[in-house]
């Protein structure tokens, strides 16, 4: 078993629907169904530490670091006595950007560079059966500063702002 000081404490972000724990636990017991679980415990509202009965399944659990629930991001951290799980706080966030009129898959990684980390693209994007904007997912720093708007070029050499 995972030494009884450490587990992965999980975060999520607390939105207007804030699950119960059983909801969560329920949950997580369900996508970390392979992995063995010795115990999920709710710190407080947002915050939940889990145990696993083996190193090795925290350590892959931990290292996806992002999971969702509801289409919401919930962040996997590990954890250990010397946390302070009340006053440790969110650096960055994952959020799904829109860019209208863009189907270049090849200029969307780097215009979402200008607001932060591209993450991922979404399956209508990927597939290229949403027409109307291209989604995707970006890692941004709350402390850094946010573009108030991207310009690009779409396909037909039109400014997109």
């Amino acid at each position: 078993m995972v030494d009884q000081d450490e587990g992965v404490g999980l975060k999520y972000v607390p939105t207007s629907v804030n699950p119960p724990f059983g909801v969560m636990q329920g949950y997580i017991k369900r996508i970390w169904a392979i992995f063995e679980i010795d115990k999920i415990i709710q710190v407080h509202k947002g915050k939940l530490l889990v145990r696993f009965e083996n190193l090795q399944d925290k350590m892959i659990v931990e290292k996806r670091g992002v999971y969702y629930f509801d289409s919401k991001p919930f962040l996997v951290k590990g954890w250990n006595l010397e946390m302070d799980l009340h006053t440790e706080s969110i650096k960055t966030l994952l959020i799904w950007v829109q860019f209208p009129d863009l189907d270049g898959l090849e200029r969307l990684s780097k215009i979402g560079s200008i607001i932060g980390i591209p993450i991922k693209i979404d399956r209508y994007t990927k597939d290229r059966t949403m027409i109307k904007y291209a989604r995707l997912l970006i890692e941004v720093a709350l402390e850094a500063p946010f573009p108030e708007y991207t310009e690009f070029f779409n396909k037909n050499d039109m400014l997109i702002r």
